[in-house]
């Protein structure tokens, strides 16, 4: 397991073209660990000003987000090489497209008040994080 300052890379959640996302546990004192999501650029893009700059300014309005359905940034720094990561709350379970597809593979569909409520949810942390602007 590879270590970026005080957090411990566990696995791989997904990735992009910018970059990555980890399952990561928080190491502190006396046994103290709590998971977290853990994003890095990409090798590379953290030396590149434009890539930084996105990330560091994901970061800066992250912060300012207290709201049930948006996940919560819990730190961002650089590792022990100078790569940006930020760390944010882990949110365990499947996500929407998994769900999804896992349903079109058996024929089936999200039932439609579900999917209102999906919608919903939605829209209340995008009404919420607009509002802000």
């Amino acid at each position: 397991m590879k270590k970026v300052g005080r957090y411990v890379v566990e696995s791989t959640l997904g990735a992009g073209g910018m970059g990555q996302v980890f399952r990561a546990r928080l190491i502190g004192a006396e046994g103290f660990a709590r998971p977290v999501a853990l994003k890095r650029l990409n090798p590379g893009y953290s030396d590149d000003g434009h890539f930084a700059k996105l990330l560091i300014a994901e970061a800066r309005i992250a912060a300012l987000l207290s709201h049930p359905n948006i996940i919560s940034v819990l730190d961002f720094d650089r590792d022990e090489d100078g790569s940006l990561f930020l760390v944010m709350e882990l949110v365990d379970g499947c996500d929407l497209s998994r769900l999804l597809r896992r349903l079109a593979d058996k024929g089936a569909r999200l039932p439609h008040g579900l999917c209102a409520f999906v919608a919903a949810e939605v829209l209340a942390g995008l009404s919420y994080a607009a509002s802000l602007a």
